[in-house]
């Protein structure tokens, strides 16, 4: 038996809250977990909704029913099944879609980037293979991916936040001093923060970050 690969097309869907327009100063580009959808993973976000910031949640491109085979549909950004070829569909996937909403933006648009639970790796192997130089970078209950040397490359790493909860049942504390020493070995400077709960998004601590 021989595996062969084939390009085609897909459409993508994202979600947004506020509106892009020349009052707009901060751009999110946020990337939620595993199985979970960017229409629900977004409104977590409403809090950071203004009068000049616009939040983009891209969605994953591969489905799948989050129990058996009906009701909730969640989305995986990759598997270890055929792995880097779902990295490299990501990866351009997201540059295809931060070109096209930054088309119109000023060069003063502050872009701030969040990945959550996978939402991490795939936001730090797309960001270092990216023309965008954000302004603020956010890791949250995530790992920093091991192959990141692969693709760090020189971009610059600017206010990076590491964000780990007491009770998450993924992030364990050994993972979290692991992403420490990567991110460290890495040369990547970044502010550690955390919170009492679980795997889930703080609000309080995500409006306290975002003020940074």
């Amino acid at each position: 038996m021989k595996e062969h690969h084939f390009t085609t097309q897909r459409t993508a869907r994202y979600h947004t809250l506020g509106e892009l327009n020349n009052q707009t100063k901060t751009i999110w580009i946020i990337l939620h977990g595993y199985m979970q959808s960017a229409r629900f993973f977004i409104k977590q976000f409403e809090e950071l909704k203004n009068d000049t910031a616009f939040i983009v949640a891209p969605e994953a491109l591969s489905k799948a029913y989050v129990n058996g085979v009906s009701g909730k549909v969640g989305a995986s950004w990759m598997t270890k099944e055929d792995r880097e070829n779902e990295i490299a569909d990501y990866i351009f996937y997201l540059n295809s879609l931060s070109k096209h909403i930054l088309a119109n933006v000023p060069n003063s648009c502050a872009i701030r980037l969040l990945g959550f639970s996978q939402g991490v790796s795939a936001l730090c192997r797309w960001y270092a293979q990216s023309e965008i130089n954000a302004e603020q970078i956010i890791l949250w209950c995530g790992t920093f991916p091991a192959d990141m040397l692969l693709y760090k490359g020189n971009k610059q790493w600017k206010n990076v936040h590491l964000v780990s909860a007491s009770n998450d049942s993924y992030i364990t504390p050994e993972k979290t001093e692991e992403q420490k020493k990567l991110l460290t070995s890495l040369g990547i400077h970044y502010t550690e923060h955390y919170f009492e709960g679980k795997h889930e998004i703080n609000t309080e601590l995500l409006r306290q970050i975002a003020s940074c």
